[in-house]
C-alpha cells in the first residue's frame, strides 16, 4: 500500500520510459513529455531463419512536432485506430492496458537518449544511451563496456584526481568518494553503489579483463549512475530556478529617502 501511495507522489519514473501508456509517450525529439502518438505503420521481418521481428513506425502528436520513431518487437501487437491494443505473447492476446508497453521492444530508434537532460554532458549522454541500446538487443558485453567508460568519463570531467597528495595512484573506489565528498548534497547511496562496483579500474576496461554485467546488475547500475547525473547536473539548476522564481515575487518596498534639507528642518 506503501508503495502505491508513493508512486502517486512521485512519478518521475514515467519520464525514463518511452511509451507511457496506449495514448501518451515521451517523444525524443522535441522531448516533451507525455505527449499523444500514433502507430503509423508496421511491418514484419525475419531477423533470423528461426526469428520473426515487428516494426512499428510510430508518429508524435499532430499538436506537436509530428516526426516518427522506431521499435522493433519480438511480438504481433494489433493496432487499432492508431493505437496499441492487443499483444500476441506465445499464444495469449493480452489488452497491452494490462501490460508495461516499454517492455515489450527490444529496441527503438532514436534510443532512448532523450530521457537524460541535455545539461548533462553529452559524451556521458551518449555513452550511456549506448549501454541502453546495447542491453536492449541483449549485447551484455558492450552495454558493461559503455556504461563502464561513461562513468570513467564522468570522473574524468569532474577531475576526480587519480593521484593523492602524495602523487601516488588511488584506485576506482577512492576516485568515486572524492566525487561523494565533492556534492553532499546527492544521497550518498548512489556514490556508495557506484564505488562498489566490482572489476572497475581502468587497465581491465582497456584490456578487455572484465565479466560483463547480468541483465538485473546492468538496471541497477545505469539508473544508478542516471540518478547520479540527475543529482550533479540538473537539480542544482532546477532549485536554482525555482529560487529565482520565488524571489522574484518578493514585494519590492520603497526606499523612503529623507532628503531633508537644515533650513527645511529649521521650518520644521
Amino acid at each position: 500500500m506503501n508503495q502505491t501511495h508513493n508512486q502517486s507522489q512521485d512519478q518521475s519514473y514515467l519520464d525514463r520510459k518511452y511509451f507511457i501508456d496506449d495514448a501518451k509517450y515521451n517523444c525524443p525529439f522535441c522531448n516533451r513529455k507525455s505527449v499523444t502518438y500514433s502507430v503509423v505503420s508496421t511491418f514484419d521481418f525475419n531477423w533470423s531463419n528461426d526469428r520473426n521481428v515487428y516494426g512499428y513506425l510510430v508518429k508524435c502528436g499532430s499538436d506537436s512536432c509530428s516526426k516518427k520513431s522506431l521499435h522493433l518487437s519480438n511480438y504481433y501487437i494489433d493496432i487499432y485506430g492508431g493505437k496499441f491494443y492487443y499483444a500476441t505473447l506465445g499464444s495469449e492476446r493480452v489488452d497491452v492496458n494490462d501490460l508495461d508497453i516499454d517492455n515489450l521492444f527490444f529496441y527503438h530508434q532514436p534510443t532512448t537518449f532523450f530521457t537524460l537532460d541535455n545539461r548533462i554532458n553529452g559524451r556521458i549522454r551518449k555513452l550511456v544511451s549506448e549501454a541502453e541500446g546495447c542491453a536492449k538487443m541483449g549485447y551484455l558485453v558492450g552495454a558493461s563496456g559503455c556504461l563502464r567508460k561513461a562513468i570513467y568519463e564522468l570522473l574524468e570531467i569532474e577531475k576526480s584526481s587519480r593521484t593523492n597528495e602524495k602523487g601516488a595512484e588511488i584506485d576506482y573506489a577512492e576516485r568515486v568518494k572524492i566525487l561523494k565528498g565533492k556534492y553532499q548534497t546527492v544521497p550518498p547511496e548512489y556514490f556508495d553503489a557506484l564505488a562498489n562496483i566490482q572489476g572497475m579500474t581502468s587497465e581491465q576496461l582497456h584490456e578487455g579483463g572484465w565479466k560483463p554485467w547480468t541483465q538485473e546488475e546492468f538496471r541497477f547500475l545505469v539508473e544508478t549512475t542516471k540518478e547520479v547525473l540527475t543529482e550533479v547536473y540538473v537539480r542544482p539548476q532546477e532549485k536554482s530556478l525555482v529560487l529565482s522564481k520565488i524571489l522574484g515575487l518578493k514585494p519590492q518596498k520603497e526606499e523612503v529617502k529623507e532628503n531633508v534639507s537644515i533650513d527645511e528642518e529649521k521650518q520644521l
